[in-house]
């Protein structure tokens, strides 16, 4: 997957790094450079990173139909996002991940450091998820990165 900042190509994040990861996944089916234009929703969260410094990351996946490649990256240079993005340019997330669910108020979920899957379901909209979210991220921060 090729890494974008600021709609220029990086190389910014490794992601192995960073012991909890909130992953935003734009599938196929989505009009990404609609979920682009709605980008700035999930600045809470974004907020949260600077508060629990390297070890959290939020990350955006955006996954479009082969079609739609040029047009996602020209949505990605002109919003100017600041944070890493992943085009998945060749459609290997969905591929290597088939037990995501096909709900795609699913598609937002927390990993930890094992990668693995500790609260799904998007908190853009929902204040009491967006609670949720922080207050497990922290937890999982003061310890190691998993849940106790």
């Amino acid at each position: 997957m090729r890494q974008i900042v600021m709609g220029k190509d990086s190389s910014s994040i490794i992601l192995d790094t960073i012991p909890v990861l909130l992953v935003v996944y734009r599938d196929p089916s989505s009009c990404v450079p609609c979920q682009i234009d709605h980008i700035q929703d999930y600045r809470n969260l974004y907020e949260l990173g600077k508060i629990a410094g390297d070890g959290y990351s939020p990350i955006f996946i955006f996954s479009p139909n082969k079609r739609r490649v040029e047009s996602v990256r020209l949505s990605l240079c002109r919003a100017r996002f600041r944070h890493p993005i992943f085009l998945d340019e060749n459609g290997s997330f969905p591929e290597m991940n088939r037990h995501i669910p096909a709900d795609p108020r699913l598609h937002v979920f927390l990993l930890d450091r094992n990668r693995r899957v500790i609260l799904s379901g998007d908190p853009c909209h929902n204040p009491s998820l967006l609670i949720l979210y922080k207050k497990i991220i922290m937890r999982m921060l003061e310890n190691g990165g998993e849940m106790p």
